[in-house]
């Protein structure tokens, strides 16, 4: 079931940012398409070509470019866990003048082939951006990055993934053209090409309980992002218990004292408070092992990069084992 807290948020301070849990991840392809050049395919290129280009010889003309990407998500599979976070990196390794335009990044519709594809026989993709990004400033080379959360989220989610497009954003021959161009990762040096970070909530810390089974607290779905929600899945409580979530800014201090907090004093032997509980939520007795906790961050501009740390309690009914915890959990609020 899912419950929905006050919307306290609110009342967090900034505090020092949440260190993120990542797995980076190469692509399993990528490739160049050329208006210009209908049948060429530029798979084994170590460049990669987006937006607009243009010439002015023997007179001014402007062109399209779009490159094809694709990321294998098995390894974020497999972790069991849901990314809080998405960005997609690559090396600007040279541009046209000043100033840059956007590009933006579709999903595919369909799968491509890194050694065959070409303008000509490119697969179709979502018209609606899953994100913007500004490149082909001469003087802001090197790495770029675009937010792609929602993109990864919804492949991890079950929507097939037969990875993006980057291109113009409206592919109109008049008007300025800034075209990106990147390293691919058939370049030279590893180092330099592109990449997809994949940031997961910082799990720190250690619950109890007197059974073999402790809590266990994690994001379970969306991103916490300002304006948004996410979602909290609590597992493995016993059917009954009382649910209370801790809320804070910090999980090293409180109140003039260091964390972790033992509550052993308070007769909760083994049990410790992880964060700074600035606001304490009590839910209703939960009907079954696991539980859902939706937060509403608000829409404040200057909350982003605001640290939350989260901490769930649970009080089983009598004759229960006692008051069990789970591990604590941190995110940071974006816009």
């Amino acid at each position: 079931m899912l419950r929905r807290p006050l919307l306290i948020l609110a009342l967090f301070s900034m505090a020092t940012a949440v260190r993120a849990q990542t797995l980076i991840l190469p692509p399993t392809a990528d490739a160049t398409t050329n208006q210009t050049q209908p049948t060429l395919n530029a798979g084994t290129a170590i460049e990669l070509g987006f937006g607009k280009d243009f010439t002015y010889t023997p007179s001014f003309q402007t062109w399209f470019l779009r490159t094809h990407v694709h990321f294998d998500l098995t390894p974020a599979q497999q972790t069991g866990r849901w990314p809080t976070r998405a960005t997609f990196h690559w090396f600007q390794n040279r541009a046209s003048a000043a100033g840059c335009l956007d590009v933006t990044i579709h999903r595919l519709l369909q799968p491509f082939g890194e050694t065959t594809v070409t303008w000509q026989n490119q697969p179709p993709h979502d018209p609606t951006a899953a994100a913007r990004a500004c490149v082909g400033d001469s003087f802001a080379n090197g790495w770029k990055e675009a937010d792609i959360t929602d993109l990864v989220q919804a492949w991890l989610g079950g929507t097939p993934n037969f990875g993006f497009v980057i291109r113009d954003p409206s592919e109109m021959t008049a008007g300025a053209a800034r075209p990106g161009f990147a390293h691919s990762r058939e370049v030279a040096t590893p180092s330099l090409a592109p990449y997809l970070r994949i940031e997961f909530a910082d799990r720190f810390g250690f619950g109890c309980s007197q059974r073999a089974l402790l809590p266990l607290v994690d994001v379970s779905a969306g991103s916490p992002r300002l304006g948004g929600t996410f979602t909290l899945g609590v597992t493995a409580l016993l059917p009954g218990s009382l649910v209370g979530l801790a809320l804070g800014t910090s999980n090293t201090n409180w109140s003039g004292g260091t964390l972790p907090w033992s509550l052993d004093p308070l007769g909760f032997q083994g049990c410790q408070l992880l964060v700074s509980p600035e606001a304490f939520v009590v839910y209703p007795p939960v009907a079954g092992i696991d539980f859902a906790i939706a937060l509403y961050p608000p829409a404040a501009p200057q909350m982003a990069g605001q640290a939350i740390y989260l901490q769930v309690f649970a009080l089983p009914p009598a004759p229960g084992p006692g008051l069990e915890a789970s591990q604590g959990v941190g995110v940071v609020l974006r816009n």
